[in-house]
């Protein structure tokens, strides 16, 4: 029997033997998984999803027994409780073999596994390295052209606002709109007042020549 702790520190055991081992074969039939077909088992439990879901049926009468259920159960595992679950639930179950022979390749397979998911964690990390790298020297490029743009548009804004258009050759900064209106009224009563003038003149040369006879 082995025992390992979730987050919360409950306390979980993990006990394979002959009567336990078949319910929970029972339970894995719907994953194609058999205990006594080790190949399978151990390969899959590198998945730490697939962990979580065997360690589920290992110990569910004792989740049913606190009222933990699947998803409850799997949010108190991860990081190093997780690995440290696995690790007991191969354990336990490479003691469940009688055969002395039959555990030491259960162990040598388990070791090739977990050193080949070493190897596949190191490589994605080791791109996600390479892609952060060309992320930040792409960003940086950009950047650089954004600031050469900035500084091209600022510069010809600057040069276009210190020079304001010439006006024209035939306006003057007296003949504006209202300046021009304003003569324009006074042409035209100029007009008006000449010709009162000259009727007036007119009647009153009338009127002498009138009071001369």
């Amino acid at each position: 029997m082995k025992l390992f702790h979730d987050t919360k520190g409950q306390e979980w055991k993990l006990e394979l033997n002959i009567g336990s081992a078949k319910v929970i074969n029972e339970r894995l039939r719907d994953e194609q998984v058999d205990l006594l077909k080790p190949n399978t088992l151990i390969h899959r439990l590198a998945d730490p999803f697939f962990t979580a879901m065997v360690l589920y049926i290992f110990v569910k009468d004792q989740a049913d027994a606190i009222g933990v259920d699947a998803d409850q159960f799997g949010s108190r595992l991860g990081g190093l409780v997780l690995w440290d679950a696995q690790q007991k639930l191969m354990e336990e179950y490479i003691d469940f073999f009688p055969n002395p022979k039959v555990q030491e390749n259960l162990r040598a397979m388990m070791q090739k596994t977990e050193e080949y998911s070493n190897r596949v964690r190191d490589k994605i990390n080791d791109r996600v390295a390479v892609i952060d790298a060309d992320f930040d020297a792409a960003m940086a490029e950009m950047e650089k052209a954004m600031d050469k743009q900035i500084d091209q548009a600022m510069k010809m804004f600057g040069e276009s606002s210190t020079k304001l258009p010439e006006p024209p050759e035939s306006a003057t900064l007296t003949d504006t709109p209202l300046r021009c209106r304003t003569k324009i009224s006074a042409i035209r009563l100029g007009g008006s007042v000449s010709k009162s003038v000259r009727l007036h003149s007119h009647m009153t040369h009338l009127g002498s020549i009138a009071h001369s006879e």
